[in-house]
């Protein structure tokens, strides 16, 4: 996917993949999300475990317009002598993401890959909706995706999340099965914030890992609420740090009076201590 001009063809390609777990067997869609030089698969897993940046011999695509009438060209020099999908490890570079992939079936067995989203973090981008974001191609059966000014994304490009951002997962289309969310961030850690899962319908939340995967397994089941659209999201908070003491003298007075200091490390919203 290749552009004379631009280096590469646009951030965004809509691919049609028949072997995406979907309700009545067919498919879905997956968004490429170009990324440090490279297509990304979104949600990743199944057959594209991996970066591609190939589209397959007779794979329907869609590619974003920028709203200006154009064409798509392929030169022979385009073309591979092979239908073996181009793949190297996941997310090599060091840019901030979290990627959430959906999975479902029956109670016991082996889940199957069924939606994902992606979001890519830099100052650089901005939390409005914009050409640097991708709308969601809507499958048939189970959708998630991120929510924001009315918007479901397939891939969100925003700044840094600070300790007062949610960002709202949308959650449809889905059966009465189990479920799993498998969460993964990458690079996180330099925006000073933890990260949880909220649940609406059960009222809990769990916690994320900041750097790496986080699996957390839940059931729709025939109550309503357990398959409202807007039953999750990601919600983080300030990295709040144990006080920790390093040093601490005591001085005996001229008045017998004992004079105590001490100096302390990560002191947030403390107003006294108490010596025992």
């Amino acid at each position: 996917m290749y552009n004379d001009h631009l280096g590469f063809l646009t951030f965004y390609v809509y691919i049609c993949d028949p072997t995406l777990g979907g309700s009545y067997g067919v498919g879905g869609f997956r968004t490429l999300s170009y990324l440090s030089g490279d297509y990304t698969a979104v949600p990743a897993g199944g057959s594209y475990t991996t970066i591609s940046n190939l589209i397959q011999s007779g794979q329907a695509f869609f590619v974003r317009s920028n709203g200006i009438a154009g064409a798509i060209n392929f030169k022979e020099s385009y073309k591979t002598d092979t239908s073996k999908l181009a793949s190297r490890n996941n997310f090599t570079s060091e840019i901030p993401i979290l990627q959430t992939t959906l999975k479902g079936g029956t109670s016991g067995a082996t889940k199957i890959l069924l939606d994902g989203a992606l979001a890519i973090f830099g100052d650089e981008y901005s939390n409005d909706v914009d050409f640097d974001d991708a709308n969601k191609f809507i499958n048939v059966g189970v959708n998630t995706g991120f929510v924001r000014s009315g918007k479901i994304l397939a891939v969100e490009r925003r700044q840094l999340p600070t300790a007062t951002d949610t960002m709202h997962l949308n959650f449809s289309g889905a059966k009465q099965l189990s479920y799993t969310w498998s969460i993964n961030m990458e690079n996180m850690e330099q925006g000073g914030v933890e990260a949880w899962l909220w649940d609406k319908f059960l009222n809990t939340t769990s916690p994320l890992v900041i750097s790496g995967n986080t699996d957390i397994d839940f059931v729709v089941d025939n109550t309503p609420a357990s398959i409202a659209s807007d039953r999750f999201k990601i919600i983080f908070t300030k990295i709040i740090l144990p006080v920790r003491l390093i040093g601490i003298t005591a001085l005996r007075k001229t008045d017998k009076t004992i004079s105590v200091s001490w100096k302390v490390e990560n002191e947030i919203n403390v107003t006294n201590y108490t010596l025992e």
